[in-house]
């Protein structure tokens, strides 16, 4: 008996668990859009087009993203305009990354 009663507990506990996280995931309000770019370390090309199937199929909609993809006006500038919060993130090359840190 007493090992009926401390299931049933634990189902009863368990369900409300349950019940309170799938609420609390549960909004009646959009998120707002956000708008960020995204500057590229070349002209698009193959290295970039996971940016545009996600514009294309959508994905970026999905997570409420406006994303604005921007060809450089000097690629050796990408990672500079990044750090100067010209924009938000930026396609380069791994060695201007140690580079930027001296």
């Amino acid at each position: 008996m007493k090992i009926r009663m401390g299931f049933t507990r634990f189902i009863a506990v368990s369900l409300v668990i349950a019940a309170s996280v799938a609420l609390f995931g549960c909004t009646s309000e959009e998120p707002e859009r956000e708008s960020v770019t995204v500057e590229l370390d070349w002209y698009p090309n193959a290295n970039h087009s996971g940016f545009f199937v996600a514009q294309d199929q959508g994905y970026f909609d999905e997570e409420n993203l406006d994303v604005d993809v921007r060809p450089p006006a000097d690629p050796a500038l990408v990672a500079q305009i990044v750090a100067s919060n010209e924009r938000d993130f930026g396609v380069f090359y791994q060695t201007d990354t140690l580079l930027a840190r001296n």
